[in-house]
């Protein structure tokens, strides 16, 4: 299982996950959220985010991976 981030933008009532960084748009399915190995790297795509829209929350947060392999 590897460590490590996705990037999430926050309902602004509740501050809970409401989508999730997909590499190009933020999407509400979290199994299609850009995984990112590093958090220098989940930093830099975090503020490159939030810059383009201050009006809500984008937080970078911990996750995990699994990769199962297909017979």
């Amino acid at each position: 299982m590897a460590l490590g981030f996705v990037i999430v933008k926050l309902d602004e009532v509740t501050g809970d996950p409401a989508e999730y960084w997909d590499g190009s748009a933020f999407v509400a399915d979290i199994d299609t959220a850009d995984f990112i190995p590093t958090k220098p790297e989940a930093r830099y795509v975090q503020g490159s985010t939030q810059a383009q829209d201050t009006s809500v929350d984008i937080v970078l947060r911990e996750a995990e991976s699994n990769i199962d392999l297909v017979p």
